[in-house]
C-alpha cells in the first residue's frame, strides 16, 4: 500500500494577532483521520532572534510574518498528537556570515 502522506500544507503565520493562537490546532484536531492521514508535514515560519556586536539582529522570514510562540508550541502539539511532521521553513536570501559559520544557533531552535 503507497503512503498516504502526500501532501505538505502551511501554517497561516499571524504574529500579529494571538486570538488565533490555538485555531490551527483545533482545524486539525477536528478533521477527519482521512485527513489526517494524507498530511506529510505543515510547514511554518519563524524568526531567529540574536545579539551580534551588541545589536539586535533577526534571521528568517523575509516575509514578514511568523508563527506566534503559542502557535509553534501547537504545532508541537499537533505532531505529538497526530503524528503529523512538521517543518521549520528558514526563508532567507542570505545568511549572516556569523550564522553561517557557527551551527551552534541551531539549538536555539528545537523545543523540547
Amino acid at each position: 500500500m503507497a503512503d498516504k502522506k502526500i501532501f505538505s500544507i502551511a501554517h497561516f503565520e499571524n504574529s500579529a494577532n494571538s486570538l488565533h493562537d490555538d485555531t490551527y490546532y483545533q482545524l486539525i484536531k477536528n478533521s477527519s483521520q482521512e485527513f489526517k492521514d494524507e498530511i506529510h508535514d505543515i510547514y511554518f515560519g519563524k524568526n531567529f532572534r540574536y545579539k551580534y556586536d551588541g545589536r539586535d539582529k533577526i534571521y528568517g522570514n523575509p516575509m514578514g510574518v511568523e508563527a506566534t510562540d503559542a502557535q509553534v508550541d501547537n504545532l508541537f502539539r499537533i505532531q505529538n498528537e497526530f503524528g503529523i511532521d512538521i517543518s521549520l521553513t528558514i526563508n532567507s536570501i542570505e545568511t549572516p556570515k556569523e550564522l553561517f559559520f557557527d551551527a551552534r544557533w541551531l539549538k536555539n531552535l528545537s523545543r523540547s
